[in-house]
């Protein structure tokens, strides 16, 4: 009966700091429209945000190749990656414990 109580809290709080996470990006990305990148708060949430950035800009790079656009989207699709992460933590939580 205690692990089924450790697994609903480990559960829940990987739930909550997913979403704290999101939030993180969202910020981020507000930021970077009005502070400079050397900025001290600015480099704290690039610190935060940038090992999952970095796995998607390969990506992005490849999708804006030829685009005239000058706009990266790598923080998009980590904003995204998060999300199904925590959408797939929340649906195991409505399986395994509902």
């Amino acid at each position: 009966m205690d692990f089924y109580w450790i697994g609903y809290w480990m559960m829940r709080i990987l739930a909550y700091v997913l979403n704290l996470y999101s939030y993180v990006f969202i910020i981020d990305a507000l930021l970077s429209w009005f502070l400079r990148p050397d900025s001290p708060l600015r480099r704290f949430f690039i610190f935060l945000t940038e090992p999952v950035v970095a796995l998607f800009r390969p990506l992005s790079m490849r999708l804006t190749r030829n685009s005239r656009i000058p706009i990266s989207f790598a923080h998009l699709f980590a904003y995204f990656f998060i999300i199904l992460i925590q959408w797939g933590v929340n649906a195991l939580m409505v399986w395994m414990y509902y």
